[in-house]
């Protein structure tokens, strides 16, 4: 096999680190490599969205209450930046990046933001 040519038999490598012999920097640096993507990639998904609704004050942070009455919950670190577009009590629109809540079912969680706006 030519020097810069990479094997992808995943055999290849469990042989040679069974048997205790050495692969070259070059090999091991792009296993490293797809290892790391590999883990990367099975992180928590989290979705680029937006939330609109009624901008609230809610347990010591804001939220944004939906027309069919779900929460939407602003990151602490996005707090400063909403509040900058919004004002409490009006409609908002805040795009970022959107995940679940952990601990109620009609909830999300912002963070991220990218924008905010008065609707």
């Amino acid at each position: 096999m030519p020097k810069n040519e990479i094997s992808l038999d995943p055999r290849r490598f469990a042989r040679l680190l069974s048997e205790g012999l050495r692969i070259s920097n070059h090999e091991l640096r792009w296993v490293v490599a797809l290892a790391f993507a590999i883990g990367a990639a099975l992180t928590t998904p989290v979705y680029a969205d937006q939330c609109s609704g009624q901008l609230t004050a809610q347990q010591g942070g804001l939220a944004l209450t939906t027309e069919n009455g779900g929460v939407c919950v602003i990151g602490k670190a996005d707090e400063r930046k909403v509040r900058a577009r919004c004002s409490i009590g009006r409609s908002c629109v805040v795009t970022g990046a959107v995940d679940l809540c952990k601990d109620a079912a009609d909830c999300v969680e912002i963070t991220r933001v990218t924008h905010a706006s008065r609707r």
